[in-house]
C-alpha cells in the first residue's frame, strides 16, 4: 500500500472516531474506498484491512476536473470536437483523426470518442470567453446547459462548475440561474 494511500486512511480513521492508537469508537472492520483510474474509466470499490481496529470509512465521490486525457470521452448536448480540444489541451484535427472523422462530420450527444494521448495542442487561446476565477455567470437561453457553458468559455471543465455550485443531477439550469465559474 503507498505512503499516500496510508495516510489517507489513517486520516479517515482518525475522522471517524479513532483514537491516534487506533483504538475505535465505533467498530466495523474495514476501510472502504474508490480507486479512480487515469484514463476516467469507472471507479471501482476497493477494501482494504488495517491492522487497527477500524471504522468503515467510504471516501466521497466528489466532481473534479477531468483528469488528464481519459481514453474515451461521452459528447453531451452543447459539446463539440473544438469544445474537447479547449478542454483537453488537445488539436481538435488530432481527436477528429482518431476517430475517423472529417472537419465538416458532425458529432451529436451520446457519440462516444477516442482522446488522443498524445497529440499536439490546441492551436490557439483555450479560453474562448477569458474569465477570471470564480465568476459569477447568469445562466441564458442560449447557454443553459453546464457542458454548454463550458464550451462557452473554453478551458472551463464541466465537472468543475457541478462542484463549485453544488448542483445534482440532471443539473436542470433556469434562464437567470447564478453559477460560479472555477
Amino acid at each position: 500500500m503507498n505512503a499516500l494511500r496510508t495516510a489517507f486512511i489513517q486520516q479517515t480513521a482518525q475522522a471517524r472516531g479513532l483514537t491516534p492508537g487506533g483504538e475505535a469508537t465505533n467498530t466495523p472492520s474495514s476501510f472502504s474506498t474508490v480507486a479512480v483510474t487515469p484514463t476516467g474509466a469507472q471507479s471501482t470499490p476497493v477494501t482494504s484491512t488495517p491492522t487497527v481496529a477500524a471504522a468503515t470509512a467510504t471516501a466521497p465521490i466528489v466532481a473534479t476536473s477531468t483528469p488528464g486525457f481519459p481514453a474515451t470521452y461521452k459528447i453531451n448536448e452543447g459539446e463539440t470536437v473544438y469544445c474537447l480540444g479547449r478542454r483537453f489541451n488537445i488539436n481538435p484535427n488530432d481527436i477528429l483523426a482518431l476517430n475517423g472523422l472529417g472537419i465538416n462530420d458532425d458529432v451529436f450527444p451520446g457519440d462516444v470518442l477516442k482522446i488522443p494521448a498524445n497529440g499536439a495542442v490546441f492551436p490557439g487561446d483555450r479560453a474562448l470567453h477569458p474569465h477570471t476565477p470564480n465568476l459569477v455567470y447568469a445562466v441564458s437561453a442560449a447557454y443553459n446547459t453546464i457542458y454548454k457553458i463550458a464550451c462557452y468559455f473554453g478551458d472551463v471543465d464541466p465537472n468543475r462548475i457541478i462542484a463549485a455550485n453544488n448542483l445534482q443531477p440532471p443539473y436542470t439550469l433556469t434562464s437567470g440561474q447564478k453559477l460560479v465559474i472555477p
